[in-house]
C-alpha cells in the first residue's frame, strides 16, 4: 500500500504553501503552492496536481508507469525466483495496471516459464485527508497448472487511507473468488506509512484466511522525477505462511 502520486504532491503543495506564507512577498491566490508572479495557470484548485509553473500535470492525458524487476519466495519447503514486468496508467481518480511474471526457478514444479497475469483497476474518492479506493483484480491463468492457479480469480478490494502531516494510516480488505474447485480467501491489511522528501516507507500487518499472518515493509524512492525504485519484503508469522518474500523493481513515469 502506497500513497497515490496525487496525494503525495497535494501534501507537498500544501506544505510548501504554509511555509511560504512566512516568506516576504509571497502571494498565492489559488492556493496551489506556486507564487502568483510565476503561476501561468492562476485559477487551478488548491488540491490540483501542478508543476513549477502552476499548471496541471498530465491532467488531460494522464500518466503511464512501467516497472521491471524481480523477486523471490523462500521457506522450509518451497522457493522460487522470478522476474516481473508491469504497465500502469492513471487518469484523474482512475488507475489501471497489468502485471505478469516469468519464473526463472521453481522448486516444486522444477520448471521455468510464465506465471499468471493480473489486471487491476480502481477508482479513488477524494475526501482529503481521507481517500477511499474501490478496486478489482482479475487473475488470468496464463501460467498453466504448474506455475499458476489454473483458474480465473476475481478479487474486489476496498482501501481507506487517512493522511495526517507526513504520516498516513491505511486499512485494506479484499475477497478472492478462486473458482469452483478452491476455497475463497479473505485478506485484511492494516498499516502506516511515512513520507520523506524523496521516499515513502510503510509497514503493515497482513492476514489471509488460508495461510495466516504476515508483517510487510514497502519502500518507494524517487531517484528523479521520472525514475523510481520500489522494494517490498514480507515475513510469515505462522507455520502456514510463506516465511520470506521480497521484490525489487525499477520504475519509470512517462
Amino acid at each position: 500500500m502506497t500513497l497515490k502520486s496525487k496525494e503525495k504532491y497535494v501534501y507537498l503543495a500544501i506544505l510548501f504553501f504554509v511555509i511560504s506564507l512566512n516568506s516576504y512577498g509571497f502571494t498565492d491566490s489559488d492556493l496551489d503552492g506556486v507564487d502568483d508572479s510565476v503561476d501561468q495557470c492562476p485559477d487551478t484548485p488548491f488540491d490540483q496536481l501542478v508543476g513549477k509553473n502552476g499548471c496541471p500535470i498530465n491532467e488531460e492525458k494522464g500518466q503511464f508507469y512501467l516497472k521491471i524487476g524481480g523477486g523471490f519466495t523462500k521457506d522450509s519447503q518451497y522457493k522460487n525466483l522470478l522476474t516481473s514486468i508491469s504497465l500502469a496508467y492513471s487518469y484523474k481518480n482512475w488507475y489501471f495496471s497489468l502485471l505478469t511474471n516469468y519464473y526463472l526457478y521453481d522448486s516444486i514444479s522444477d520448471e521455468t516459464g510464465f506465471g499468471d497475469t493480473y489486471i487491476y483497476g480502481s477508482y479513488s474518492f477524494d475526501f482529503y485527508p481521507l481517500y477511499i479506493t474501490a478496486g478489482l483484480t482479475v487473475g488470468l491463468p496464463t501460467g498453466g497448472d504448474n506455475l499458476g492457479t489454473g483458474s480465473t480469480n476475481l478479487t474486489p478490494s476496498f482501501t481507506a487511507d487517512y493522511i495526517l502531516d507526513h504520516i498516513d494510516i491505511f486499512l485494506s480488505y479484499g475477497f478472492v473468488f478462486r473458482g469452483e474447485n478452491s476455497e475463497n480467501i479473505q485478506t485484511i491489511s492494516i498499516g502506516s506509512g511515512y513520507q520523506l522528501e524523496n521516499s515513502y516507507i510503510n509497514g503493515s500487518f497482513d492476514t489471509d484466511s488460508e495461510n495466516g499472518k504476515y508483517v510487510s515493509f514497502f519502500v518507494l524512492h524517487d531517484i528523479t522525477e521520472k525514475y523510481y525504485l520500489t522494494l517490498n519484503y514480507s515475513y510469515g508469522l505462522n507455520k502456514n505462511a510463506t516465511k520470506h518474500f521480497g521484490s525489487l523493481n525499477l520504475g519509470v513515469r512517462f
